[in-house]
């Protein structure tokens, strides 16, 4: 019985093994044909048009004014081609809305406002029936309820996305001139925003609505238009099913169990045909975990972990975005489900295993005043960390402007919660982190962080992938250089090396 369960292990490990290498080579394909695909949608959805309410139309030349579109109310004029309509819930009757869309079908149009009781079958129909292009506002009183007819309309593919800086978040957000203009560029360069909706800035900018506009215009230089183009309804090819088989070899490395449940969950987004929602949120939650888990058990060169903690990081981010890059996803119909808890699962694995490891002796020893003081900071580090994920999350201003920093260094910023986890990766595995006594285990904890950030970056789906893999080579590239720092101190402190218990 005994030879009979050693040969089981002896086989599975084998299997896990050759799973590995095979998960190694399909993911460089995966990243290869990923990125050709949809770098081409891309540069398509990074186009944006830039609009201004008609009645301001006044305040600028003509020379400014072709290089704009004038958003118009609704009124008894038939509508021209390439016309953008606005509609304010609060402000407008819901009645006149009906009448102009059923006489003037195929109007592009969007929303502002809380919108008044209105059924949402009745909307839906009355923007199918007419073909109405419907533009949705990002963090809007509309947003929520244009988002679930979105879901429910047939035509999902007439939809575009909106975003403006409003009045009272100028002085809400202390924003300066600076950093409104990078507000703008990042609605276009890291989610793909169709129209920035710009009205008149505030007075402290000291300078015209035009002028104001000019120097929007002149950081868009490259991707500004007055032709607003939709996201077309199609999956991005061919790099979706070797998505599938890299997500099959990677559970297939770590786990029979979370194997099965791979095939299960694949097998019921099939049948149901709900795209590949449930199978990507699983891998991007997961993944992580198997990923890293694999990797403790089966490198054991520093060098081959250093190397494979990112790549199977990003292998893994590839893998959702990948499953989610249709234009369901990339309007924002759907959603990556699942974000905190990604974020969470990793590090609150590592951590729980670090807690219960007799070697660290954290439960067993008595705590201290410094203890609770550490305790303290980590509680609220943790709840900053889990707050600030997602797009409408807290964030401090002197973490904005550090943000819009960076930004002028690099095309895009790292993220921070790279920053900080890949050099404490770096030092996890080259087993100094014993220097820190009793709270060396914090340090796989905080180098999971990272990981699970660059997995993260990738379930930002609007976001174009190119911009995401420069974001994340540069966090990693950063981060290791921090980390190599850290560890040429922590080595020049005499720090004994040793080989470290890792999560299996």
């Amino acid at each position: 019985m005994k030879s009979k369960r050693s040969d089981f292990y002896i086989k599975r490990e084998k299997i896990e093994k050759v799973a590995l290498k095979l998960l190694i080579f399909f993911g460089v394909l995966l990243i290869i044909f990923h990125f050709t695909e949809r770098y081409r949608t891309d540069i398509q959805n990074l186009r944006v048009v830039v609009g201004i309410p008609n009645s301001y139309m006044k305040d600028f030349s003509a020379e400014i004014l072709q290089k704009l579109v004038l958003v118009k109310k609704l009124d008894d004029e038939k509508p021209k081609k390439g016309d953008i309509f606005v509609f304010n819930f609060e402000k407008e009757d819901y009645k006149k809305l009906k009448t102009f869309l059923n006489k003037f079908p195929g109007t592009r149009i969007f929303f502002l406002g809380k919108p008044p009781k209105i059924d949402v079958r009745e909307f839906t129909e009355l923007l199918d029936k007419n073909k109405v292009v419907l533009g949705i506002m990002e963090f809007d009183d509309s947003t929520g309820f244009l988002n679930w007819v979105a879901k429910n309309r047939r035509r999902k593919d007439l939809i575009f996305r909106v975003h403006r800086i409003k009045d009272k978040e100028y002085e809400s957000l202390n924003l300066d001139l600076q950093m409104a203009l990078s507000r703008w560029k990042r609605a276009v360069l890291e989610r793909s925003i169709d129209l920035l909706y710009i009205t008149p800035p505030p007075e402290k900018f000291g300078i015209s609505y035009q002028k104001y506009v000019e120097l929007i215009l002149e950081k868009l230089s490259r991707y500004a238009t007055t032709d607003l183009r939709l996201v077309g309804y199609r999956r991005i090819g061919f790099s979706v099913h070797i998505a599938i088989i890299c997500g099959f070899l990677l559970f297939l490395s770590y786990s029979p169990l979370f194997t099965l449940i791979y095939i299960f969950t694949f097998l019921w987004n099939i049948s149901t045909n709900s795209h590949f929602t449930l199978l990507a949120s699983y891998v991007g939650i997961i993944g992580p975990v198997a990923a890293f888990a694999t990797i403790n058990r089966k490198i054991k060169t520093s060098i081959g972990r250093l190397f494979l903690y990112p790549f199977l990081a990003i292998l893994v981010g590839y893998i959702v975005n990948s499953m989610l890059s249709e234009a369901v996803f990339l309007n924002q119909i759907f959603l990556f489900r699942g974000v905190k808890l990604s974020l969470i699962t990793l590090p609150g694995l590592v951590m729980l295993k670090e807690l219960l490891d007799p070697e660290n002796k954290v439960i067993k020893t008595k705590l201290s005043r410094v203890d609770l003081l550490i305790a303290i900071i980590v509680i609220l580090g943790a709840f900053y960390y889990i707050l600030r994920s997602g797009n409408t999350s807290l964030a401090l201003n002197f973490e904005r402007r550090f943000r819009d920093f960076l930004e002028k260094i690099f095309l895009t910023r790292p993220r921070f919660k790279e920053l900080i986890g890949y050099p404490f990766l770096f030092v996890y595995v080259f087993g100094h982190r014993k220097l820190l006594k009793r709270y060396s285990f914090l340090v796989p904890v905080i180098g999971s962080v990272g990981i699970v950030s660059t997995v993260n970056t990738f379930c930002h789906i609007r976001a174009p992938l190119w911009l995401s893999t420069l974001r994340s080579v540069e966090g990693i590239g950063i981060g290791y250089m921090l980390g190599s720092l850290l560890n040429h101190f922590l080595k020049g402190s005499g720090n004994k090396k040793g080989e470290e218990k890792l999560l299996t």
